[in-house]
């Protein structure tokens, strides 16, 4: 049986991943971009920028992160993946996550995500609980420049 090679779009993206790039990887997604996470609704997104805010985070908090491409179909617009996340524990704290993200495609970006991952639990810090602060923190600082933004507008 013959492997296919990874549609050009997780190329793309992987390599946006790994490269910690994230120019690359806004260019991988729709400005209208929308990521679900149904066992974890408090970590939805909308919007473009901030999936690359919540990604920039991530990369702060794990800085040698890898992406691998365990897996992929797809059918139509639709793309299944499964992905690992790790790091090089050399470098600090050892690092692990992984699952499912089935992506929706419109043109040669990325419209939507449903994303099924979770960190893999192992002796050290709690990741969970990292990431979700880094993730409100970006959130926090995003939520600050918007009302900035909107007292400008103001007056």
């Amino acid at each position: 049986m013959k492997c296919k090679s990874p549609p050009p779009i997780l190329e793309r993206l992987q390599s946006a991943l790994n490269d910690h790039d994230v120019t690359a990887l806004a260019d991988c997604l729709q400005a209208g971009y929308v990521n679900t996470h149904p066992a974890h609704p408090e970590r939805n997104t909308l919007g473009r920028e901030t999936a690359c805010q919540r990604w920039a985070a991530t990369f702060a908090c794990v800085p040698d992160l890898r992406a691998e491409l365990l897996r992929f179909a797809q059918s139509g617009s639709t793309l299944w993946t499964e992905w690992v996340f790790s790091n090089d524990s050399a470098c600090g704290p050892v690092y692990r996550a992984g699952g499912v993200m089935i992506f929706g495609l419109q043109g040669d970006r990325i419209a939507w995500a449903r994303t099924f991952t979770e960190a893999q639990p192992f002796e050290g810090p709690d990741w969970d609980r990292i990431l979700d602060e880094a993730l409100q923190a970006g959130c926090s600082a995003l939520d600050r420049r918007t009302d900035d933004l909107a007292a400008g507008s103001e007056g």
